[in-house]
């Protein structure tokens, strides 16, 4: 519950502008690497498998001419991201948060109509909360170090800002994050 109650606080922080100026490289950093990564044969082959799964919606797979529900662009971006492995990294977390934490932040930011502000503060708490709990891990007993078995707290962090949840709300999203 305190990491629930301490992610709901984070609605009342205003970014110090060296902080906002780093989160903007981030997602400009993410976005470049996956407009490349969505040519590659990789994505190209699992948006044709796949595409018709997802609703249609507002939200921009990036790299191409579609637009699907948030969950479905959510997905390919992920992927676009890191289809090249030129996505960021982050020493301590021995992993690539961006990847997973700017596709949710737009995607979600878009259904939500939120600002640029509410954008970069949910990319910021979304890395920050995902590479606490990689970081956290006791790297002499991991077996992998792929960004998922982190990623999902990460992600979650990010879209409870962006849906303004409450804490106990926040507390049951990472529980099903844990899964």
């Amino acid at each position: 519950y305190k990491l629930a109650h301490h992610i709901s606080k984070f609605h009342r922080i205003e970014l110090p502008q060296k902080t906002k100026h780093q989160a903007k490289r981030v997602l400009l950093d993410t976005l470049g690497v996956a407009i490349y990564g969505a040519k590659t044969p990789l994505h190209k082959l699992a948006v044709q498998a796949t595409i018709r799964e997802y609703a249609t919606g507002n939200c921009i797979v990036w790299g191409t001419n579609e637009s699907l529900c948030a969950t479905g662009a959510v997905f390919y971006n992920s992927l676009a991201a890191s289809a090249t492995d030129f996505d960021d990294g982050h020493r301590a977390a021995a992993g690539h948060p961006a990847s997973l934490v700017v596709p949710v932040a737009l995607a979600v930011g878009k259904e939500t109509q939120s600002t640029m502000d509410e954008v970069l503060l949910a990319i910021v708490a979304g890395y920050d909360i995902g590479t606490r709990f990689s970081a956290a891990r006791d790297f002499s007993r991991v077996e992998t170090f792929s960004t998922g078995c982190w990623g999902a707290f990460a992600s979650t962090t990010c879209a409870a800002i962006l849906l303004k949840l409450k804490a106990q709300q926040i507390m049951q999203a990472l529980s099903l994050s844990a899964l």
